[in-house]
């Protein structure tokens, strides 16, 4: 196995989520809190650029590209608070605030 020099790493995520969420206080409260229950599919991509070591003191000066991207599904369950802001024509603006745990499982490799 060759001794791999590595120049730069990155490493991206990228999830497609959706939740459903019950409001558990009253329609007219000025503050609505929830509960809810969701899924979210993750992408975790790391790209590696690096040079192989011919020696102890010389690389190949190659410019060597690995990128492996890793799946994983996962179930969150949550807990937030909203307000709705009426602007006019139909608009709500719905600032929330919102605590949540997430479990991933083991999904394919690429």
């Amino acid at each position: 196995a060759q001794t791999r020099l590595i120049q730069s790493e990155s490493i991206g995520i990228s999830a497609l989520s959706f939740d459903f969420r019950y409001v558990i206080t009253q329609p007219s409260a000025v503050v609505k809190f929830y509960l809810g229950l969701g899924y979210t599919y993750l992408t975790l991509t790391n790209t590696q650029h690096y040079s192989l070591a011919l020696d102890s003191i010389h690389s190949d000066n190659q410019d060597h590209l690995y990128q492996v991207s890793v799946y994983r599904s996962s179930v969150k369950l949550l807990f937030g608070m909203r307000h709705d802001f009426e602007i006019g024509s139909g608009v709500t603006l719905e600032p929330f605030a919102e605590i949540g745990t997430r479990a991933a499982w083991q999904g394919q490799k690429q």
